[in-house]
């Protein structure tokens, strides 16, 4: 490569003529001036040759910078029309041997300005900005064959876009240049598949940017730590990016940073030490510290263990106790932020790893692949935790100034399991309560919201969905917010309230559906029934992301709703609950409409629920078999044919007329069970449970059949036993029922 300072190949020569023109007789000349120049220029011979030289440079460099400038532009908004042409400007095996093969690289390393090096390193970064699914192809493996695939060459571009970015990264001392280079690395991280190449590019690239987490400029430093957390992201080869954070960096002297007293003799640390030491060092920019903050947020989601350091209980934790206590109090509200969501991500993790098996106690355990490390927090350790963190973080965190600190100390107790809250002293889990019911009612909308999830959370736990008092405490603050004028709250709101139906449901379904249990009926009364629904089918007709629990709370709360309630003087209620389901069948995002139909078979699975002889049971069955007719989306499908298979009284289908249609769209249904025309790809892995709900149905309505319908039924079920796709079905049926066996 020629250096920078030294005359560089021209990258264009070409040759401009001038071509006369017809001029208008009273125009003036071009050379009108000429005399005028004369006057203080001798003579042309006086425009020296450096000055020529410059002025070429000049155009020049525009000209590469309007080229580069109209790449980035195609690349910005035709990203796929390129991709044919990536080995014509990035770097591969092939052209690395030929000197004559310059590519966008060659700029950035030998062009002798700086606003063009600038330019092609933002080309590089729009190119592959938004690539993932293309790179995903990239294979790195060395294959013997007469023919290159489109893998093999995606993959030898990404090693030498690793190899040039991490040179240019060597040899760079320009702040601009060094940012631009950083954020093209960041870009081709998020967009690469590393499982599918082999070991070593992450460990490479972190160890190129080590050195400039000591660069002077602050910004350099912020996007190195921006870069590191989207290495430690990308989820790819964790057992590398487990050992780079944990390999010591290299050698710290007291002049680069201040070491702390917990890392004093140390002068060699690894990653996570490091940062321990700069967010204890208040010298440091505040912003350095909070992206240091962020590292550690991600290391903690991703690898927990090493955070918490299970060989040394609590040995790593004592040292970000001390800091998080200090943030908590710092004067920046940005630093303290930036702590309280640390926290937050740590109560998460250990939920994740939290073991309550010492207590026979499974209720909702988060699940995580332990596949690769067994290790688990047992319960007695997390209980202690939970009580030190509400001690000395929550109490201080709630009566924050900073709506943000509130709104994540709600988020962080979102994260408390069932097994640890019903462990929790009777004053701690008390406050917990208290603390989210006030919190429900704060001023700002973003706290109003963390608190309404948290709330929503607390519902499902067994020890609180027995307190009628905490459950209707609950229930009048969730109804009160989700009309808020602020979206946000709205659909957390709406989540909040599909969780305390789903409660009653669990709760109603311990006695095995027989009788309604005797907290349920104590907190369902009519007023608050009353209010629910009102509340669920305003938020019905609301945004798509509030409706799709809306409808889900509707259908939860019918299917516990107790005789007495559903009689003639509630009949109109639960009529705008029918007509409110049957709009969102065919209505809204597909969420919403498969929420709305599954919905629909919980409000069936009640006995008493009165369909059948009611002017909307005709809109109710016809909009569900239009769903299973005619629906694209199979998940709507499936869940609308399970609602009709719950009533299970031939009653509850109507006359002969409605019942026979209802029939008929099953058995069309089965038999074009296998014509996946105008199908989407995503569908297909819904189909066999699209055939065997289709197949319950039919069974179940089949059994329903009564004398008077025999005329209008036997038809249609010789057409199922003379149609091919039905026995397919079956032995699938038998497939499946002899694989739960």
């Amino acid at each position: 490569r020629t250096p920078r300072n030294q005359t560089t190949r021209s990258y264009a020569s070409t040759s401009s003529t001038r071509t006369s023109q017809a001029r208008n007789p009273r125009e003036k000349s071009p050379y009108h001036h000429r005399s005028s120049i004369h006057s203080w220029i001798s003579s042309d011979s006086e425009l020296s040759d450096s000055d020529y030289n410059q002025n070429k440079r000049n155009d020049d460099s525009r000209v590469r910078l309007n080229a580069l400038g109209c790449l980035q532009s195609i690349a910005r908004t035709s990203p796929k029309l390129l991709y044919p042409y990536w080995n014509k400007f990035l770097p591969d095996a092939r052209t690395l041997s030929f000197s004559t093969s310059p590519s966008l690289f060659t700029i950035i390393s030998c062009d002798p300005i700086q606003t063009v090096r600038v330019a092609a390193c933002s080309s590089i970064t729009t190119l592959i900005d938004g690539s993932k699914q293309y790179l995903s192809l990239a294979d790195d493996r060395e294959l013997k064959s007469s023919f290159t695939p489109l893998s093999v060459n995606l993959g030898a571009i990404v090693r030498q876009l690793h190899h040039e970015l991490i040179n240019a990264l060597r040899d760079e001392q320009q702040t601009i240049m060094l940012l631009q280079l950083l954020k093209c690395c960041n870009v081709l991280v998020n967009n690469v598949a590393y499982d599918r190449l082999s070991s070593g590019y992450l460990s490479r690239l972190f160890n190129a940017v080590l050195p400039l987490l000591f660069f002077k400029d602050t910004s350099v430093r912020i996007s190195v730590f921006n870069l590191i957390s989207a290495m430690i992201e990308s989820k790819s080869n964790t057992d590398e990016i487990a050992i780079f954070l944990q390999e010591p960096l290299i050698e710290i002297s007291k002049s680069e940073l201040k070491i702390s007293p917990m890392t004093e003799g140390n002068s060699r640390m690894n990653l996570l030490t490091f940062l321990i030491a700069l967010i204890n060092d208040s010298q440091q920019p505040s912003a350095l510290r909070i992206e240091a903050w962020g590292v550690l947020c991600v290391c903690t989601h991703l690898h927990f263990l090493l955070i918490r350091q299970v060989k040394i209980p609590f040995s790593r934790w004592t040292q970000l106790d001390n800091l998080i206590s200090a943030d908590l109090q710092s004067e920046d509200l940005n630093i303290r932020a930036a702590a309280m969501k640390f926290l937050e991500e740590y109560a998460k993790a250990a939920a994740a790893y939290f073991n309550p098996s010492d207590q026979n106690n499974n209720e909702n355990e988060r699940t995580i692949d332990r596949s690769k490390n067994a290790d688990t927090m047992p319960v007695s350790e997390l209980l202690q935790w939970w009580i030190f963190t509400l001690d000395y973080y929550i109490q201080k965190s709630a009566s924050d100034t900073c709506h943000a600190i509130r709104a994540l100390t709600c988020d962080c107790l979102s994260h408390i399991s069932s097994s640890i809250f019903s462990e929790l002293p009777t004053d701690r889990a008390m406050y917990s309560i208290t603390l989210l019911l006030r919190m429900v009612q704060d001023e700002s909308p973003n706290v109003r919201a963390s608190a309404c999830r948290a709330l929503g959370v607390f519902i499902l736990f067994p020890c609180l969905s027995e307190d009628t008092i905490f459950a209707t405490d609950m229930a009048l603050s969730v109804i009160q917010n989700i009309s808020d004028t602020t979206l946000l709250v709205r659909i957390r709101s709406s989540w909040a309230l599909g969780n305390l139906c789903d409660s009653l449901v669990t709760l109603s379904e311990v006695r095995g559906n027989q009788e309604i249990s005797s907290s349920v009926l104590d907190f369902l009364t009519v007023d608050m029934f009353n209010k629910i629904v009102g509340a669920a089918l305003a938020a019905s007709v609301d945004n798509d992301k509030v409706r799709v629990n809306a409808v889900r709370a509707l259908g939860s709360l019918m299917r516990i709703s107790p005789e007495r309630y559903l009689l003639k003087e509630q009949t109109g209620l639960v009529k705008d609950v029918v007509l409110s389901l049957t709009k969102n069948f065919d209505h809204g995002s597909l969420k919403a409409r498969w929420n709305a139909c599954y919905a629909a078979a919980n409000m069936l699975r009640n006995q008493n629920f009165p369909i059948g002889s009611n002017d909307w049971t005709t809109t109710l069955y016809d909009s569900l078999s239009k769903a299973v007719r005619s629906s694209k989306n199979f998940k709507v499908r499936i869940n609308a044919c399970l609602a009709l298979a719950m009533p299970n009284s031939r009653e509850k289908f109507g006359n002969v007329r409605m019942f026979s249609r209802i029939f008929e769209v099953i058995v069309v249904a089965l038999e074009n069970a296998d014509n996946m025309t105008e199908t989407g790809f995503e569908e297909y892995k819904y189909q066999v449970n699209l055939k065997l709900q289709l197949l319950e149905t039919y069974e179940h309505l089949k059994k329903l059949v009564t004398d008077d319908d025999k005329v209008y039924i036997q038809p249609l079920i010789e057409r199922v036993s003379n149609c091919p796709a039905f026995k397919n079905i079956e032995i699938l049926a038998m497939k499946s029922n002899q694989g739960l066996s």
